[in-house]
């Protein structure tokens, strides 16, 4: 296994204590949603992006701000001064196929340069990118917007479960206004049948992309995009073009739309993908987008999100350490595949075959415990959960999350009870709650409570604990006595 300098910053953290004394029972606290820093770990390698979509989702639109992807896997980097565009992204939640672009859009006014601007690495910037003003981002569960300043456009986005919403303010001018449609954003060398667009209508068009297989052994998989606008577009205009790489001949093919706004007035375009077909893309939008309403998709999000976030309780006053949790459960649930959150938190997460050294070390921190060593558990979870794996801000997660790994470690054991496959078994290891009362409601309804007594900096061993009233060895329930909810009380020491 090969030591990252993430996982070296590990080390030290093992061994510092930090001196600010735990916080009890919050006044009222807001909305969990409030808490949310979607653009946490978006610097720095942390491998995550801010983007618009629901809980558990299929889709999502975000920013692209590198064509050919950052090193943490994504394509955002919160240090990058060019927005190339806006990339809706579907697949099942923290999969790779997830994190392919399904297209690239860009909001322009005047006249766009469609050409084809090469391959390179940290260069290759399409011919209509925009400066990225940093500062005009907004983020939230369900939303995200940013100005392209190259053409003074608001470009805002929102998501249902399969599709997303774009919103398009142009400023008051003459001059053409419109979007840009990127078919082969982000394919390496798409070979000639690989990209296609067909105009359906002056109000939908289809693009067919063949991706190239992301593992060894798969097929290559094709993703039919159906674009709709509110309203008919006015002009528009393809470009294929056949492009020498050094190993093979490429096809490019890009098209943008114009339209005859009146003033003020916003141009709203849906996006839906699909494996199967071009219908079932198109009944996607049709079920989940029946009409042209921005501002209810959003809302309707932004309900979701506060429902299932909703599901854990924290019982604590520091409203940074909030913020660290229900940002971490965000990530949650924007990269698993489950229906809501409990089950999200109590299914063991595989270590998947490109985990990295950081990947490995979270894997193997509640293997002690079930070796007979809870006290290296308990003392190794102590220190992550007090900064040395997630930190706020742009740059706070120390280590890469592209698939929300880190994230589901850190809320689980945040609750206090990790799950891990143990001799065929799914057991909940209890490491070192971090807080004196957190509650997750479960798929049933019913609750489960960890209340942790003489809970502070200095006391991060287990004495004991009980569960309904009955003492608790070893320190781990089962699957079936955690779906049954109850109080599990932990009882903390040096």
């Amino acid at each position: 296994m090969r030591f990252t300098p993430l996982l070296l910053a590990l080390i030290p953290a093992l061994f510092a204590r930090p001196t600010k004394a735990q916080t009890a029972s919050p006044a009222h606290p807001a909305a969990p949603t409030s808490y949310v820093n979607p653009f946490a770990g978006s610097g720095g390698g942390g491998g995550t992006t801010p983007e618009a979509r629901t809980p558990f989702g299929m889709m999502g639109c975000g920013p692209d701000t590198r064509q050919w992807g950052t090193p943490s896997g994504t394509r955002y980097d919160a240090a990058d001064a060019v927005l190339q565009g806006l990339s809706p992204t579907w697949g099942s939640p923290g999969t790779p196929e997830a994190r392919q672009a399904a297209c690239l859009l860009m909001p322009v006014v005047g006249r766009p340069d469609l050409r084809y601007m090469g391959e390179k690495e940290r260069e290759a910037n399409v011919a209509f990118a925009s400066p990225l003003d940093a500062a005009s981002q907004v983020a939230m569960p369900g939303y995200y917007a940013v100005n392209a300043t190259r053409y003074g456009v608001r470009a805002e986005m929102t998501a249902t479960h399969s599709t997303a919403l774009l919103r398009f303010t142009f400023p008051d001018t003459t001059a053409y206004r419109g979007f840009v449609l990127d078919g082969d954003y982000g394919l390496r060398a798409p070979a000639e049948g690989d990209v296609s667009i067909v105009f359906v209508s002056r109000q939908e068009v289809l693009l067919t992309r063949r991706l190239p297989a992301t593992r060894r052994g798969d097929t290559a998989q094709v993703r039919y995009v159906v674009a709709r606008f509110e309203r008919p577009y006015d002009a528009y205009n393809v470009r294929h073009e056949r492009v020498t790489l050094p190993d093979a001949r490429a096809t490019r093919c890009k098209a943008e739309f114009g339209f005859e706004l009146p003033p003020h007035t916003p141009l709203l375009v849906q996006v839906a993908v699909s494996a199967q077909s071009a219908d079932h893309a198109r009944s996607l939008l049709h079920t989940e987008q029946p009409s042209w309403n921005f501002d209810s998709v959003r809302h309707a999000a932004h309900a979701q999100w506060q429902a299932q976030l909703a599901q854990v309780e924290a019982t604590t006053a520091d409203s940074a350490q909030r913020t660290l949790l229900y940002t971490a459960l965000y990530r949650v649930a924007c990269t698993t595949p489950a229906t809501c959150m409990a089950e999200a938190l109590l299914t063991p997460r595989p270590l998947r075959p490109e985990a990295d050294a950081t990947a490995h070390l979270l894997h193997e921190v509640h293997r002690h415990h079930m070796n007979g060593e809870a006290a290296r558990t308990q003392d190794l979870c102590d220190s992550l959960l007090h900064g040395a794996l997630v930190r706020q801000g742009v740059y706070g997660y120390r280590a890469n999350d592209v698939s929300g790994d880190v994230s589901a470690w850190y809320a689980q054991n945040v609750l206090g009870l990790c799950p891990v496959v143990h001799e065929g078994r799914t057991l909940y290891s209890l490491g070192r709650p971090l807080l004196n009362v957190c509650t997750l409601v479960l798929p049933s309804g019913r609750r489960l409570t960890v209340h942790t007594k003489n809970n502070n900096y200095l006391n991060r061993h287990v004495r004991g604990a009980s569960f309904n009233g009955h003492k608790l060895w070893p320190l781990h329930l089962t699957r079936t006595e955690v779906l049954k909810g109850g109080m599990l009380e932990v009882r903390m020491e040096k």
